[in-house]
């Protein structure tokens, strides 16, 4: 509702303020009376200051007030500032700044109303009140709010005055200060509006606050004040009116208005009266209720103040304690009947409790002692509640009886660490059972492997049958000779008798034979078979049965042997050993048996080698021939180990090879026993180094892993498809705040809300669903809040390519949004900053620049005065010179400040590098022979024609070799140039090249310390200092130069011993034909005839500067006139139309870009050429100004010839120049005079003065050529002009080489 009401009186006073500008533009008197009848009308300023203050109330009035609409505020606010103190300033000084007339001109004044437009002065002291307050606001802090408040009162009670005055036709009253101006009633009306406006727009602070209380105070105050203000007011009108209308006499008047305050005042006594009591009842009825809750609270409560004194015990405390109030009346006794024996230590904690901040709360477990004397424990809680009325602190405590938990808790852990202790013994138990059931399946497994291996490898038959004659087992030595004797395979699983079915007999005898051994019968005997073969054969038959774990019969075994060709089977038993030897060398494996103590009874040749012997060297070795001790006495221990227990042992041994590196092996050792009197130990050995070197990487691997992933900044995680957490490192779980325990098995949805746990998952389809990397940002809710992480995921496929997990990597990018809001925030500052410079800058440029174009102009324009004496000339060349410096001096600040604004660009040209190293050479020649020095400049097979910045690097070179000469004082400066080429992408030669310049002196040296600062702008070294010379700015410059040519500058120094200066920069490679030939001038004496008059419009609010260009073009024959301002400039333009405008871009009234605009606004507009005439240094003006309709775009200080050149260029202008039988040929527009002059024009002049130029020359001293100049004849004007061109365009190269030339001719 408080809201409301600011929002409808500041809607009311701009309504006010629009009425009354309408009605002083379409002048419809019930506008401008207010909608009343009203002799006193609301200004034209008034009325819009009340809109101005009622838009930016309106603004203020937004709960979030954006930084541009608080700019809008501030703007809006100043305007009405400014009116309201120029008004007042008009009131105090008898001076009129015309600001009453911007809305409404050429008011009607009269000798009652001197100024009919302008507001009253309380009105302008209101506004300025009220301007002020909104200032205030705009600041969003509660003093300012304050502040604007009370403002806003002493408006309201100003504002009352006049309303009062009109009320009661008091003109004393409404006019107040000055009785030529009034207060209108509307304005009055509206400045009461205004400040209801104010006061309610924050009414949560300031005065509003107390007024707005849920209080006493503030109900009576929002009850009362608005009939406080109204009745009485509304009432004396009443009466007033009465009086006037001659109703009653004044007696009667005063009569009514003592009753009706005495009405007014008991009813709002009474309504005050009913107020407060139902308040205090709420009140006394509140303090009951709460006096019950703390008594009949469950939990024990103590009320106690800052002096320890007991205010009051609930019951519960009491009953859970068994204290009453009356024993324990102060925290002292508490302590002492409550904490017998920690009494001491409590006391300073339960000090602490009183220090505490209001709201604060102090928790603490503590053991307490009952008055029947059991031992309870007590989780206790202290907070502040406030103060009482005489200034005492009041504390509140309270506890919750947490002695069952205790005791649970203690029971619990008792019973944890009983679990624990069965659960390790169990443990350790089943780990006992699984290694002996590990170790038994592994003995067995090598069992039936030796058993195979000895079935396979023996020579004899080998068979086995069940009862109903089906093979179970059959060697390959039983399958061949059953092939042979019988024509048909016996393989396991076939019937013996069903394969016997061709051959009666031996089906018969062989199935009484095996029905013997299925009766349990063991025996030998020897048969002759062979009823396929050549002849028949003998063969050892060994029949056995075969028993289950019961004793019953399923089956019987036989061993057959060969025993009629016992030599064949003693050569195949010899191959078979071959064989076995053969495959015992070739295999990986390594091979030995042994007896008890280690002795090498045999070996393979993979062993021997691993020692580097032979086979029979290492035989009858022991482990210590082969091993050190501790590695030979494990060897033996291992061997004893399976000789003694007859056990196959698996052990990891290791051996050293002969070249010191130490090989490990896996080895399985086993008992062999030969005609039951000899027991060895065999053993078979794998080469195992490379596998255990492997995993302890592996280990490694996967320590560092861990490490890595437990120390990295950022919440790393694996999950299952289904979102469960697999692995996690410890940034996540401390983010969570969790065990790893807890987190593994979990998914999102288990740590986060709802909301969050949404978008994870929801974040995790997007990634199943594209398939690749996923890269997002997410708020993730933690203990401290919420936090935003830059989060990665994306999908781990098996060797299959299919998806089994996905991983995560979320790192907290708080603070880097922290520091990207405050970069912005910096950002707009510098932009802000930025701004501020480059007006400077331009403004600087300008007035700088400006007057010295008039200063360099005239100067040029005397100079060519053949009437002045030789005295006024040297004069004239002195003004020129100071000005040339400080234009380099200015010139000099601005390319810094360019540089650093970053808008200093490189302008490439192709030029002769030899000739500008040349050019430098002769410059400085003369200079260093002056202070006896030697200057060499040595140029190492650089390319001579190349394309760069030349003026660049001239102003460079020129810096750092002046530099060089100017702190030399014996010895030389030398300039050494080397060139490099840049790889090119291609084989054709290299188009670009690095060229290194280094310029050494022997001069005074600079200072370690001082070499930090050296390129620092405005920074001079000692040295340069005792110079006094220079403006610091030349070697910041330079590097600024070097690094836009794609090089940088370095220097190294000692002092008393010389500098060197290194740099290096980029160039492009050219030929002789790219450069641009240079075209002759000749000096501009008229126009030439048969042309039409041209008219120039010069446009300047300096009058130096308009008469300059008047000074320039009139003598030619132009017609010119000159405009002061823009405005001035379009007047003349519709009514003259000229054919050229100089135009100024800043001028008062209206600029030049206005004033542009506005010419080709026009049809005939198009036609008129616009030449910009300013002086910003700034390139991006160009761009603003051309794009204003400027034609062209020149810089003062502006020369004369190009200002010439300019207008031939755009008009079409036809010269007369100088006489050519005056020495001077040629035609052209070019300023640079290299082809006006030759040997042959000096021939004449005498040599001592051609010395004298030539030493001035390579001095590079203008005011001694120009001196020079002077002397020569008046006969030899042309040859006086070149060398002043020259001069002028710092082309003392040419100087000094024709003068050259010359001397050398002579000699």
């Amino acid at each position: 509702m408080t809201y409301r009401i600011s929002q409808v009186a500041t809607a009311f006073v701009i309504l006010m303020g629009a009425i009354h500008l309408l009605g002083w533009h379409f002048h419809p008197e019930w506008f401008i009376n207010g909608l009343v009848e009203n002799p006193h009308q609301m200004k034209p300023n008034t009325a819009l200051c009340f809109v101005f203050s009622g838009t930016a109330l309106g603004l203020l009035q937004r709960p979030r007030l954006p930084r541009w609409w608080q700019f809008g505020v501030r703007g809006l606010a100043g305007v009405v500032m400014a009116i309201a103190v120029l008004t007042l300033v008009q009131y105090i000084f008898p001076w009129n700044f015309g600001i009453d007339e911007l809305l409404l001109p050429h008011p009607i004044a009269s000798s009652i109303t001197p100024y009919p437009n302008r507001m009253g002065e309380s009105v302008a002291l209101n506004f300025l009140f009220i301007a002020t307050s909104l200032l205030l606001l705009a600041q969003q802090s509660p003093r300012h709010d304050q502040l604007a408040q009370i403002l806003s009162l002493v408006v309201a009670s100003i504002a009352l005055v006049p309303l009062v005055g009109h009320l009661f036709g008091s003109a004393l009253l409404y006019e107040l200060f000055v009785s030529t101006t009034s207060t209108a009633l509307n304005s009055a009306v509206t400045f009461l509006f205004l400040s209801v406006g104010i006061l309610f727009t924050r009414p949560e602070q300031g005065l509003m606050r107390t007024i707005y209380s849920p209080l006493v105070g503030g109900m009576m105050a929002q009850r009362l004040l608005p009939w406080a203000v109204a009745l009485p007011l509304a009432l004396s009108w009443l009466i007033f009116q009465g009086y006037q209308k001659e109703w009653y006499d004044p007696q009667t008047a005063y009569a009514c208005l003592i009753l009706s305050e005495i009405f007014l005042y008991s009813i709002g006594i009474y309504l005050l009266a009913q107020v407060i009591n139902r308040i205090e009842g709420d009140r006394q009825e509140s303090q009951r209720w709460f006096q019950s809750a703390i008594m009949n609270s469950p939990v024990p409560i103590m009320l106690h103040g800052e002096d320890g004194e007991v205010l009051q015990l609930n019951t519960a405390w009491s009953r859970m304690s068994g204290y009453q109030l009356a024993d324990i009346p102060t925290l002292h006794h508490w302590t002492e009947k409550a904490y017998p024996e920690t009494t001491k230590t409590l006391r300073k904690p339960l000090q602490n409790i009183d220090t505490l901040a209001p709201g604060q709360v102090q928790e603490k477990e503590q053991p307490i002692r009952t008055k029947t004397g059991e031992n309870r424990v007590w989780y206790c809680y202290a907070v502040t509640l406030g103060k009482t009325g005489d200034g005492r602190r009041i504390t509140l405590n309270t506890a919750v009886d947490i002695t069952d938990r205790k005791q649970a808790e203690q029971v619990l852990r008792e019973f944890n660490q009983t679990l624990e202790n069965r659960i390790a013994d169990r443990t350790v138990e089943l780990e006992q059972e699984l290694h002996q059931r590990q170790q038994i399946e592994g003995n067995l497994r090598e069992s039936q492997a030796l058993l195979k291996s000895l079935i396979e490898g023996t020579p004899d038959i080998i068979t086995a049958l069940d009862t109903d004659f089906t093979c179970l087992v059959a060697n390959e030595t039983a399958k061949s000779e059953f092939r042979k004797l019988f024509g048909c395979r016996l393989e396991v699983g076939d019937n013996l008798i069903e394969s016997l079915s061709h051959f009666p007999s031996e089906q018969a005898t062989i199935r009484n034979l095996w029905n013997r051994a299925f009766r349990g019968e063991n025996f030998s005997i020897t048969l002759e078979f062979g009823a396929l073969t050549p002849e028949r054969r003998y063969y050892e038959l060994n029949y056995s049965s075969m028993r289950d774990s019961q004793g019953k019969i399923w089956g019987a075994s036989l061993i057959c042997r060969d025993v009629n060709e016992r030599i064949k089977a003693d050569q195949a038993l010899r191959a078979s050993e071959a064989r076995f030897q053969a495959f015992m060398n070739y295999s990986p494996a390594l091979t030995w048996i042994t007896d008890r103590d280690g002795k090498i009874v045999y070996c393979n040749h993979n062993l021997a080698s691993l020692f580097g012997q032979s086979v029979d060297e290492l035989r009858d070795k022991t482990p210590f021939d082969l091993h050190p001790g501790d590695l030979a006495e494990q060897h033996i221990a291992n061997t004893r180990l399976v000789a003694d227990g007859g056990e196959v042992v698996e052990a990891i041994e290791s051996a050293f090879r002969p070249d010191g590196s130490l090989r490990e092996f896996l080895v399985y050792k086993f008992p062999i026993e030969i005609d039951g009197r000899e027991h060895l130990v065999g053993g078979v050995g794998l080469d195992i180094t490379k596998q255990i070197h492997a995993e302890k990487a592996l280990r490694e691997s996967e320590a560092k892993l861990k490490a890595i992933l437990d120390n990295a900044p950022a919440g790393i995680y694996l999950q299952d498809l289904e979102g469960k957490f697999l692995l996690v490192n410890q940034y996540f779980l401390d983010l969570l705040q969790v065990s790893e325990q807890q987190c593994l098995g979990k998914t999102f949805a288990e740590f986060f809300p709802g909301e969050f746990a949404e978008q994870v998952e929801a974040n995790e389809r997007n990634l199943v669903e594209k398939g690749g990397p996923y890269y997002f940002e997410e708020d993730i809710p933690l203990p401290d809040g919420i936090h935003p992480f830059y989060t990665v995921k994306l999908i781990l496929q098996d060797l299959s390519s299919q998806p089994y997990a996905l991983c995560g990597i979320s790192t907290d990018i708080s603070d880097r949004k922290r520091a990207e809001t405050a970069l912005w925030e910096a950002k707009e500052v510098a932009e802000a900053a930025n701004m501020t410079k480059s007006a400077f800058l331009a403004n600087m440029s300008h007035e700088l620049r400006t007057p010295l174009n008039a200063i360099l102009g005239f100067t040029q324009i005397l100079a060519k005065d053949s009437s002045l004496s030789r005295q006024q000339q040297e004069q004239i060349t002195i003004i020129n010179s100071s000005g040339e410096h400080l234009l380099n001096l200015i010139n000099d600040v601005l390319e810094i400040s360019k540089i650093e604004a970053g808008r200093s660009a490189l302008h490439l040209s192709t030029f002769d590098f030899y000739a500008l190293l040349a050019a430098l050479e002769s410059m400085f020649q003369l200079k260093a022979a002056s202070k006896g020095l030697q200057i060499i400049f040595a140029p190492d097979r650089v390319p001579q024609y190349i394309t760069t910045d030349e003026s660049k690097l001239r102003q460079v070179l020129t810096n750092l070799v002046g530099n060089a000469i100017k702190f030399t004082r014996e010895g030389g400066v030398s300039l050494r140039v080397k060139a490099t080429a840049l790889e090119a992408a291609n084989l054709e030669p290299a188009s670009r090249f690095c060229f290194y310049f280094e310029i050494e002196d022997t001069g005074m040296g600079i200072a370690e310390e001082e070499l930090p600062g050296l390129f620092t702008p405005f920074h001079q070294t000692t040295s340069g200092q005792t110079a006094s010379e220079g403006t610091g700015l030349g070697l910041s410059i330079s590097r600024k130069f070097v690094q836009m040519m794609g090089g940088d500058i370095e220097v190294s120094s000692r002092l008393n011993v010389g500098t060197l200066v290194k740099f290096t920069i980029q160039v492009s490679v050219a030929q002789a034909s790219d450069l641009k030939t240079a075209s002759q001038v000749q000096r501009i004496i008229g126009l030439e005839p048969d042309q039409p008059p041209y008219r120039i419009l010069v446009a300047d609010d300096r009058p130096e500067s308009r008469r300059l260009i008047r000074c320039y073009l009139e003598p030619l024959g132009f017609e010119v006139r000159e405009a002061e301002n823009g405005q001035q400039a379009l007047e003349i333009w519709e009514n003259w139309e000229p054919h050229l405008i100089v135009m100024d871009m800043q001028m008062p009234v209206m600029n030049g870009y206005e004033a542009t605009r506005q010419i080709r606004s026009h049809v005939k507009g198009q036609a008129t050429v616009v030449i910009a005439l300013t002086a910003s240094v700034f390139e991006e003006n160009r761009n603003l100004i051309l794009s204003a309709g400027c034609n062209k775009f020149l810089r003062k200080p502006c020369r004369q010839e190009v200002l010439l050149e300019t207008l031939a260029q755009h008009l079409g202008v036809r010269y007369r120049y100088e006489d050519p039988e005056s020495g001077i040929k040629g035609n052209g527009d070019s300023t640079d005079g290299a082809f006006m002059l030759d040997s042959g024009t000096l021939q004449g002049m005498p040599v001592p003065w051609m010395r004298r130029l030539h030493n001035a020359a390579l001095a590079a001293d203008s005011e001694a050529i120009e001196e020079l100049i002077q002397e020569i004849a008046e006969g030899s004007a042309a040859i006086a002009h070149g060398l002043q061109d020259w001069t002028d365009n710092f082309r003392f190269d040419k100087i000094s080489g024709l003068t050259q030339e010359v001397l050398d001719g002579y000699q």
